[in-house]
């Protein structure tokens, strides 16, 4: 279950293919849906400074390995290492 927002032309190639890969999300999804989006997100900012904290210092672990290099990113906890 997510959602997306951006340009109309792309919102729509996204409609054409998810119509086609997946179904009706269980009630049960759907009501964990509802709850997240409903629910208290204080959880949420303290659990998002420590992945920000634990990113921030894994980019900086392998910006200082030669031959390694990456860009922390701005929306995600995760790495992309070239």
């Amino acid at each position: 279950i997510g959602y997306a927002a951006g340009p109309a032309a792309l919102i729509r190639a996204m409609i054409a293919i998810q119509s086609q890969t997946t179904s009706g999300a269980s009630s049960i999804s759907q009501a964990a849906a509802v709850a997240a989006l409903d629910g208290a997100q204080d959880v949420l900012l303290e659990r998002a400074a420590i992945l920000r904290t634990r990113r921030d210092r894994f980019a900086e672990l392998v910006n200082g390995c030669n031959g390694l290099s990456c860009t922390p990113p701005e929306g995600t906890f995760y790495l992309l290492v070239n």
